[in-house]
């Protein structure tokens, strides 16, 4: 089942509205023809369904604590929520969608990209996002052992990448026009392992960094970073941890 919700709009951090009116679209996701869900979902969002195995929910975007497998989908203009939210699934696969544009509700508001949280050996790799009033790609909340590889973030008013979860693996994503942290290890992580990421611009100047690793983060190892494009005046990496391990990264 795939389901829509009119009226949900309150708060970005606010995953689910029981009382928010609904509309339902009953039928199999996988394997079915591209789907415009636009005319469904209010303020002009769009989102164009691909693939999502073991059926799911949509509430302006993806929001999703069922399926195992999201992949292929567009998701653009999403206002007051994440374009993609995935929670509660061990093993989740978050691949190859494209979200374009995430709208926040009010100046705190943190409308992510990609929100993944509960979801242990999570794997979101070979995503684009683009335009988003929030973090890139937000990881948190039980999703240990995540693995977030060879995404293309640009222009975030948040970190592109912003992880606070045991064991986190992120490699080889490009970020470019992040806002205070291309990436940030936070939430007293343990054992982060950042690798091959490439920073472009980063906004924030010497209150940020192209990596930052925040207070009660331990055991961080970034590797082979090319940070040489963050911008005149960021440092290249902020570490408040303890045990960080920088090894060969390029600044």
């Amino acid at each position: 089942m795939l389901r829509t919700a009119t009226g949900c709009f309150s708060s970005c951090s606010r995953r689910s509205c029981a009382s928010a009116p609904a509309r339902r679209l009953h039928g199999r996701a996988l394997g079915t023809p591209l789907l415009d869900l636009g005319r469904l979902l209010g303020g002009g969002s769009r989102v164009r369904t691909r693939r999502i195995t073991r059926g799911g929910r949509l509430r302006h975007g993806y929001d999703s604590a069922v399926p195992r497998t999201v992949s292929g989908n567009t998701v653009e203009s999403v206002k007051g929520e994440a374009g993609i939210y995935a929670a509660q699934t061990d093993g989740l696969a978050v691949t190859r969608n494209t979200v374009t544009t995430t709208l926040r509700l009010t100046p705190t508001g943190n409308c992510q990209g990609i929100h993944v949280q509960s979801s242990p050996n999570a794997v979101v790799s070979r995503n684009s996002l683009t335009d988003i009033q929030g973090d890139g790609i937000g990881v948190d909340s039980g999703s240990t052992g995540t693995l977030v590889a060879d995404n293309t973030v640009l222009t975030t008013t948040g970190p592109g990448i912003n992880t606070g979860v045991n064991g986190a693996t992120l490699r080889g994503n490009r970020i470019t026009g992040a806002t205070g942290y291309a990436v940030r290890v936070g939430g007293n992580a343990v054992g982060t392992f950042v690798q091959t990421t490439t920073v472009g611009a980063v906004t924030g100047g010497a209150s940020g960094a192209a990596i930052g690793v925040m207070a009660g983060s331990s055991g961080t190892w970034l590797v082979g970073n090319d940070l040489t494009a963050r911008g005149s005046g960021t440092p290249a990496i902020t570490d408040n941890g303890t045990g960080t391990t920088p090894v060969q990264n390029t600044i």
